[in-house]
């Protein structure tokens, strides 16, 4: 989720004001950044929201396959 790094801290955001921003506990938060967490639909669009980006952007498709590769 090297994504949501890039862009939380391209507009200088700790994890903890991305996460009262968003809603999402900022664990949650560091457990994504570090691929430990697949994030659910409601918490990528939370992201997304508060970051003001698509979700495409912060989650692109081929992630996707790459997490469910790791399994």
């Amino acid at each position: 989720m090297n994504k949501l790094r890039e862009e939380r801290q391209r507009q200088k955001l700790s994890q903890f004001q991305l996460s009262l921003k968003s809603g999402v506990w900022a664990s949650k938060i560091s457990w994504i950044e570090n691929n430990h967490w697949n994030p659910s639909e409601v918490e990528k669009i939370r992201l997304s929201n508060a970051l003001n980006v698509s979700v495409s952007l912060l989650f692109p498709p081929e992630s996707d396959n790459q997490e469910k590769d790791r399994r």
